[in-house]
């Protein structure tokens, strides 16, 4: 065992004890204050930590003020696995370059779909055609040195705008790229900020379009809204292929396994199927099921993987306010998810990949599907999740029956 390792791993025993041996709420609220704590320790830069950020940022970065406040809180959310370097020289280099811009600007408050990309084709492809459907007219991707000829048929696409980066990857990295796209696209306006496995919807989506339900966001003032992943699964085993059609053939979800709480200024949503299949003995980990995709961005807000900063533009629900169809767990992924699990990319999920790679490595007949699945038929069938913000979605209805 390294240095460091016994202390790590004692230290990991006595949170999973206390964990068990405390009342929820005297948990949660001995977490928030240490929470409360060390941010303000490093918003002061009263660590060393807080004064090394501090410094780089307003070293680095020409936007002042509110930016600045919003990337040191990102960091100081992310304090291992975002280097503030990384972000910082990979905005200074200007790697991500526009290939081709679309043909035309989206109209009105349609948002552009922003979407990082490597080797997607398959799912790419049926994210640009559903999209579409719901009422989506400016998509922007940065590829990230594709080989599969995702980049040949997106730069064929007229409602495109391509974008092109060969610097390596890692999630940190991922924020920058996506900072230098939205510098070219425009602020002010929306983002509908998407993996390439991540189909957007909302209770009604297929009678009411997207600028229908922006058009209600505006009315109630909401810049950033909350959205659950929702992994979307098949009845047979993971990664099996069946018809080759993934929307058709993975029609399958849970709706009780989910579970949220308020933290700091942002929603935080977890467990679901991959905490019931992979991670229910293991008291500690934490499958984040939070993303806040659909953004009025302006300058002065950071995008990243699950929260947007700074936190008190994120709009405060009682549970999700919009749904990501996750396509996770497709033939083609498993080769991907082993790369991962042994450390082949750098991710906030790398502990989660090993931990998935080793139950199915023991039982590759595993499956999602189990007595409480539910086939999804249509969005409103998304009403069913458990933590879904009801009176937020009845209000919409409502609104969306009262207009012409």
């Amino acid at each position: 065992m390294e240095p460091g390792q016994s202390e790590k791993k004692r230290a990991s025993t006595l949170k999973a004890v206390l964990k068990v041996l405390l009342p929820p709420a005297l948990a949660t609220l001995i977490r928030r204050a240490q929470y409360g704590m060390k941010r303000t320790i490093h918003t002061l830069a009263l660590s060393r930590y807080g004064r090394h950020t501090k410094a780089l940022i307003r070293e680095n970065i020409e936007i002042t003020g509110d930016f600045h406040a919003a990337l040191n809180e990102m960091f100081f959310d992310y304090p291992k696995t975002y280097p503030p370097e990384l972000y910082i020289n990979s905005c200074k280099n200007k790697n991500v370059a526009l290939v081709k811009p679309a043909s035309a600007t989206p109209s009105g408050n349609a948002p552009v779909l922003l979407c990082v990309v490597k080797n997607d084709f398959e799912k790419v492809k049926a994210q640009v055609e559903y999209h579409r459907r719901i009422g989506i007219t400016h998509f922007a991707y940065i590829d990230n040195i594709s080989n599969d000829g995702v980049f040949e048929w997106l730069s064929e696409q007229n409602d495109v705008s391509l974008f092109r980066t060969s610097e390596k990857f890692s999630d940190i990295v991922k924020e920058a790229w996506k900072k230098q796209a939205a510098d070219v696209l425009g602020y002010g306006k929306w983002y509908l900020t998407l993996d390439p496995d991540e189909f957007f919807s909302y209770p009604g989506i297929e009678n009411t379009p997207l600028c229908r339900y922006i058009e209600f966001l505006e009315s109630k003032n909401i810049r950033s809204i909350p959205a659950l992943m929702v992994d979307m699964y098949s009845k047979e085993g993971l990664f099996k292929s069946i018809s080759g059609d993934f929307i058709k053939d993975y029609c399958f979800f849970d709706t009780g396994t989910y579970t949220h709480r308020r933290w700091y200024g942002f929603q935080d949503m977890y467990k679901g199927p991959r905490w019931r299949l992979f991670h229910s003995g293991d008291m500690l980990m934490h499958t984040g099921l939070t993303k806040y995709p659909l953004t009025k961005l302006t300058k002065s807000m950071v995008m990243s993987t699950h929260k947007n900063h700074p936190a008190k533009l994120n709009f405060a629900t009682n549970g999700p306010a919009a749904f990501l169809l996750h396509y996770k767990f497709l033939p083609d992924e498993k080769a991907k998810y082993e790369e991962f699990a042994k450390g082949g990319i750098d991710s906030l999920a790398n502990r989660e990949y090993r931990q998935m790679a080793k139950v199915y490595s023991q039982n590759p007949e595993l499956s999602f599907y189990y007595g409480g699945s539910q086939k999804f038929d249509s969005s409103i069938d998304l009403m069913k999740i458990n933590i879904t913000d009801k009176k937020f979605f009845k209000e919409f209805l409502a609104y969306c029956a009262k207009r012409p």
